[in-house]
């Protein structure tokens, strides 16, 4: 009866401790509520908690691909158009996408189409096949930058949109704009 009263204390402590324990990985940060109250961003690394009391979100901090469903514009000239786009972006402030925001992935894309339509809806169509032009020779500059090592030697220190207390920065050569 000791042995079996033994075991069951060593599974509930191993189940009390990985209840207690969670490991946060480099790339992402976990909002912490306890009883429902915000306590705090946590991460990376191991992050204690309050079983049963604490609970968590995990927040990916990497840059999300998100795909924008084809969509159809009429322009300002009354031509009907169907664009299609891809969005790049970053959660910056964990606790801001998981509190204000229901569900920021779907917000994100809602206004990344809405914004779409209204810009592309409010220009004409020689703009935006201009605009297209411009588009297509920025992406194929930054494909040849990323392709081959910038050969100069003088860069400025650039600090990137956003939150300016986190210390980022980019240096930018003057000369081709390549981005480090």
């Amino acid at each position: 009866a000791v042995i079996q009263l033994g075991i069951f204390a060593a599974l509930a402590g191993f189940a009390f401790l990985s209840a207690a324990v969670k490991i946060v990985r480099e790339y992402e940060r976990v909002v912490v509520f306890r009883l429902g109250r915000y306590i705090g961003v946590k991460g990376p690394g191991i992050v204690l908690l309050i079983p049963f009391v604490d609970k968590i979100v995990k927040v990916d901090l990497r840059v999300v691909t998100l795909d924008i469903p084809t969509q159809d514009v009429i322009t300002r000239d009354n031509v009907s158009v169907t664009i299609n786009a891809v969005v790049y972006f970053r959660v910056m402030s964990p606790e801001k996408a998981i509190i204000e925001v229901d569900n920021f992935l779907y917000a994100t894309s809602q206004l990344a189409q809405t914004t779409l339509r209204s810009v592309a809806g409010t220009a004409e169509l020689d703009e935006l096949l201009a605009l297209l032009q411009k588009a297509k020779e920025k992406i194929a500059r930054v494909e040849r930058l990323l392709r081959e090592p910038c050969p100069h030697t003088e860069r400025q220190k650039v600090v990137p949109p956003g939150p300016r207390d986190n210390g980022e920065h980019w240096y930018v050569c003057r000369q081709c704009g390549a981005v480090e």
